[in-house]
């Protein structure tokens, strides 16, 4: 469906198959079709945290999911429709039930979850996939240092807020994406990553 979708865009509206070569038609697709793809997931995903009224807190864990993901690299679903559940999970129903336990972190802890999440960060960012694999090792350094310099910025901001709340949402969206990164969570996925 979405391939036909992003030909008839392409195609019909921009007529991009007139200046694009072959190679270039083709990529251009695909990257509709990945765009189109995950555009629908996060229509899905909000529309679930509409209906729970969880708005706000599915929006502060995805985007500090989402910004270290960026750079970070990480675990996929091996299916669209696993990765909408997994996501429907990490971010509407892992935060409420966060929420409805009121879960708090004090400073202490989170100051050792924090060197965790960097560590982590550190040693094993980016991550790859059997699809993407990254072994170019100038664009794994780079990616790494963004990876981190995003961590610590979120972690720092979460550390300074006054809302214990936020701190918390922040702490999980960010070390979810930090788990997605482990070689421990690759083998417990039964998956590999092809970083090598």
């Amino acid at each position: 469906m979405y391939h036909s979708i992003s030909l008839f865009i392409l195609r019909k509206k921009l007529n991009c198959d007139h200046f694009l070569s072959t190679e270039e038609f083709a990529y251009a697709v695909y990257n509709l079709e990945m765009l189109l793809i995950n555009l629908e997931k996060v229509i899905i995903i909000y529309l679930f945290s509409y209906i729970f009224l969880t708005i706000q807190t599915t929006l502060i864990v995805h985007l500090s999911y989402f910004l270290i993901r960026l750079f970070a690299g990480g675990w996929h679903a091996q299916s669209s429709k696993g990765c909408t559940l997994s996501s429907i999970f990490i971010f509407i129903l892992l935060p409420n039930l966060v929420q409805s336990l009121q879960v708090t972190v004090n400073t202490s802890l989170f100051i050792i979850l924090a060197m965790g999440i960097c560590a982590t960060i550190w040693t094993y960012a980016p991550a790859g996939t059997e699809k993407r694999t990254i072994t170019d090792a100038v664009l794994r350094r780079k990616l790494k240092q963004k990876a981190l310099f995003v961590t610590c910025l979120l972690l720092v901001f979460a550390y300074v807020t006054p809302v214990a709340d936020l701190r918390t949402l922040m702490l999980l969206g960010i070390g979810v994406e930090t788990m997605t990164i482990h070689p421990c969570f690759y083998q417990l996925m039964k998956r590999g990553n092809k970083n090598d």
